[in-house]
């Protein structure tokens, strides 16, 4: 009990700091806007004439990106011994998706996913959280795989041959690096653990190799299910930015959405509005997009991105309503 004042103050400052750096990425944004002098009724014009059909495929490549999220949390969960099941994983995941349009980011999915494994009965809130949190950050770690290519794109933008080479030799590299390191890890025991580091790290690590988080097969299938997820945003992305009929080179695209991906994951703000726009925005800018082109593009492809994952989202929530409906109303023992 003596621990829940320090809690609310530490929930508190949270929400603040998030809700100072919403006002400071929103404040950039509008100051890059008028600087560039964005015309944003063209940008509006583009995304009134976004057709249904391009809509719909856009929904499809995202549904395929939540259901690759979704799959990466429930393998992790199963390893625990705690599998919710695949539609049910989807579904949790898709939710997640929604509320991160709202939320945070980086806590929407593990939110989600928590209480819902929670309420199900298909394991514990707390390692649903953390089994989320694990699979997240393979998504972070593919981002610094292709940052150095990223770096690559801007330094030669006009070499597309070059930046996809380098990011195939940083996926390639990563991937090496992590299965050395999950096979060391993996055998690693209590007195093993002792020379690695802070006793907590030692604990930390050993619980993870007794429980089976740093398994190299996990592992393994956890990094090519980030990249295959990584793909799929890429080709979100493409897809808006056709349907929006921008004149951007797609692998530009690719290439500057490590930017994003990192500010959000160091950035906190509701939904990541405003950091999630500068940096994209920025990134395109530095890969040669011009300044006007790469804010509407980030604008517009924003507002779609929002209706296509909030629609996941309520799918997401739709088919779990009965569950939750019948769950509710069981007779308690």
């Amino acid at each position: 009990m003596q621990g829940s004042p320090n809690t609310g103050r530490r929930r508190r400052s949270l929400w603040i700091s998030s809700l100072l750096l919403l006002a400071l990425a929103l404040g950039l944004l509008i100051l890059a806007l008028k600087i560039a002098d964005v015309d944003l009724g063209d940008a509006w014009a583009r995304m009134r004439k976004v057709e249904a059909a391009s809509l719909a495929s856009m929904l499809a490549l995202a549904l395929v990106q939540t259901w690759l999220g979704s799959e990466k949390w429930r393998l992790v969960q199963s390893a625990q011994g705690e599998s919710p099941g695949h539609a049910a994983a989807f579904s949790l995941s898709a939710i997640g998706v929604g509320l991160g349009q709202i939320l945070p980011s980086q806590i929407a999915a593990s939110v989600a996913r928590a209480l819902g494994a929670k309420w199900l009965g298909s394991g514990s809130a707390v390692r649903g959280g953390l089994a989320s949190l694990y699979e997240q950050g393979f998504d972070v770690l593919i981002v610094a795989c292709l940052a150095g290519s990223t770096a690559l794109a801007i330094v030669f933008p006009d070499r597309a041959w070059l930046w996809l080479l380098s990011a195939s030799s940083g996926l390639a590299t990563g991937l090496a690096v992590t299965m050395w390191v999950a096979g060391r890890l993996n055998g690693l025991g209590d007195s093993g653990a002792q020379a690695v580091g802070p006793r907590w790290l030692a604990r930390l690590l050993a619980r993870m190799a007794a429980e089976g988080y740093v398994s190299p097969a996990l592992v393994f299938r956890l990094f090519l299910l980030s990249v295959a997820r990584f793909a799929m945003v890429g080709l979100v992305c493409i897809a808006m930015s056709e349907a929006l009929a921008f004149d951007i080179p797609y692998w530009k695209i690719v290439a500057a959405l490590p930017l994003p991906l990192i500010a959000l994951a160091v950035a906190s703000t509701p939904g990541g509005i405003g950091v999630n726009e500068l940096a994209m925005s920025s990134g395109l800018m530095l890969l040669g997009v011009p300044a006007e082109t790469a804010l509407q593009w980030a604008l517009a492809s924003r507002a779609l991105s929002a209706a296509i994952y909030l629609s996941i989202g309520a799918i997401g929530f739709m088919t779990l309503a009965p569950q939750f409906i019948l769950r509710a109303n069981r007779p308690r023992a």
